[in-house]
């Protein structure tokens, strides 16, 4: 696994040398492109950790945890541009997912009101789930929202 992460960094950050010119309009790109390489070595080594042990302490790994979430603020803004870069736009996709705007929730719940599986008002099934169902619990964790800063 750890010979396979270091070819794949390699490879990848050679083809990035080669094929993104480092000046002018790319220089945009290449950055982006290297803020994921990163992303993804350090995921790399952060699920495989046990496999790195001889070479990392906890502190290092701790670092290299603080690093992801670093990375992933830093490559948010990025995001729809890079995906889009494919050239399959969200639009193309019928795809709710890639809001710039962040409301994906929302976009997800007005698109599947549309649906015509949810035209009745009582959910199939609702009879057989609603005596099961801890209705507090549900009613307690609707409005929250993810921190990017949290440590899991």
């Amino acid at each position: 696994m750890c010979h396979s992460a270091y070819v794949m960094a390699r490879n990848n950050l050679l083809a990035i040398e080669e094929f993104v010119p480092s000046g002018g309009g790319d220089a945009p790109c290449r950055a982006a492109l290297m803020r994921l390489l990163e992303l993804r070595a350090l995921l790399f080594v952060r699920e495989d950790a046990a496999d790195w042990m001889g070479l990392l302490t906890a502190d290092a790994l701790e670092e290299i945890f603080d690093r992801v979430c670093a990375l992933l603020l830093e490559i948010r803004p990025d995001a729809v541009a890079l995906c889009d870069a494919f050239g399959y736009t969200d639009y193309s996709l019928g795809s709710t997912l890639g809001r710039y705007d962040g409301n994906v929730y929302e976009a997800i719940y007005n698109e599947a009101k549309l649906s015509p599986l949810n035209k009745s008002t009582v959910m199939v099934g609702w009879d057989e789930l609603k005596p099961i169902l801890d209705l507090d619990f549900i009613k307690a964790g609707v409005g929250q929202r993810w921190e990017p800063a949290a440590k899991l």
